[in-house]
């Protein structure tokens, strides 16, 4: 944000904080391509930029960094200076990133162009949001849970329709403007952004980490809990094929199952079990096989264990196991399942 008087000087400021642009000339700063990513990697950890740039292709893990961070200046300064200080690899890095996310920015200083490291920048407008809204909070925690690029209201909203939802959900998405009144604080703190397509929002990918990190940390936020809600939020969308627009909606919700699925957790009641039996519905549908049989496995096992092998719920799951192997020739399967 620049500030300009009569005497052609300026004052520059920066933040993060939205409402601010009202008070001078805004210029949004996007995140950084590919390209200008890696230049920045490159020179703030003090590496050759024009040598390295040529061998790009025998450093795959040059790219691979400049991905995982997605183009997030104060991200890759932060690398750069960790990289710089310590003599470690770029390699070395992305590797610790991924496995010792907390540990590493603690340890991490980006320099003095920057107040704090990563786990302090975001934690100050984080606190301040459960100062405004306790709500709001919970909800950016919440996102953080599902594949980052696009989240939209009905997604959340579709949490509500499970009986034993948190009651700040029912607070936060049972209605559109309660919800958008939250999502506003949010997006103030450019915590998440707003997509003009789809009508959705997205989170950068640094701060989901930054935000799983708070999950895993704070006593008064359930990180199974969170797993649990966006996992039945996805299970209670997905459409059946005889719903208006259901292939696109089905497009957009395998991201959010292979996310949710793709991390560690346990959860084994009744409503864990019928959204794992819609997700083999969903990838079923969208011609993943390997994946459907794995949810529809993972749902039949709870449902012989918890119902019995007679219920009306494990004969449906295994049904449509049957017509699965149908469809993949599997016929030995299928006489195993009826035996």
């Amino acid at each position: 944000m620049i500030f300009r008087n009569s005497s052609l000087e300026s004052i520059l400021i920066t933040s993060r904080l939205e409402t601010l642009t009202e008070l001078g000339e805004s210029f949004p700063i996007r995140r950084l391509d590919p390209n200008n990513a890696i230049q920045l990697l490159l020179r703030s950890s003090r590496l050759s930029v024009d040598r390295t740039i040529g061998e790009l292709e025998s450093k795959p893990e040059i790219l691979a960094l400049a991905s995982r961070l997605d183009g997030l200046p104060l991200a890759i300064v932060i690398a750069g200076s960790y990289i710089r200080q310590t003599g470690a690899s770029i390699a070395r890095y992305l590797q610790l990133y991924q496995e010792s996310w907390s540990s590493l920015q603690l340890q991490s200083k980006p320099g003095r162009q920057y107040q704090g490291n990563m786990l302090q920048t975001w934690l100050i407008s984080y606190h301040e949001i459960q100062k405004r809204d306790s709500n709001a909070a919970r909800l950016l925690l919440l996102f953080a849970h599902f594949d980052n690029r696009d989240i939209w209201y009905e997604l959340i909203r579709s949490g509500c329709n499970d009986s034993a939802a948190p009651v700040w959900l029912y607070e936060s998405a049972a209605t559109f403007l309660g919800f958008s009144n939250k999502v506003r604080i949010l997006i103030e703190f450019s915590l998440i952004e707003f997509k003009q397509q789809g009508e959705s929002y997205a989170m950068h990918p640094v701060v989901q980490d930054w935000c799983l990190h708070i999950t895993s940390t704070n006593e008064n936020m359930n990180s199974l809990v969170l797993k649990e809600v966006a996992l039945i939020s996805v299970g209670y969308i997905v459409p059946s094929k005889s719903e208006r627009n259901y292939a696109e909606l089905q497009r957009r919700l395998v991201p959010h199952a292979n996310y949710i699925l793709g991390r560690d957790w346990l959860g084994d009641d009744t409503r864990v079990r019928v959204t794992l039996h819609s997700l083999g519905k969903l990838y079923a549908n969208q011609g993943k096989l390997k994946e459907a049989e794995e949810m529809y496995r993972r749902a039949l096992a709870g449902y012989e264990k918890a119902l019995g092998p007679d219920h009306t719920s494990t004969l449906d799951t295994v049904n449509n196991l049957d017509i699965l192997y149908c469809h993949q020739g599997k016929l030995s399967e299928t006489e195993e399942m009826y035996q």
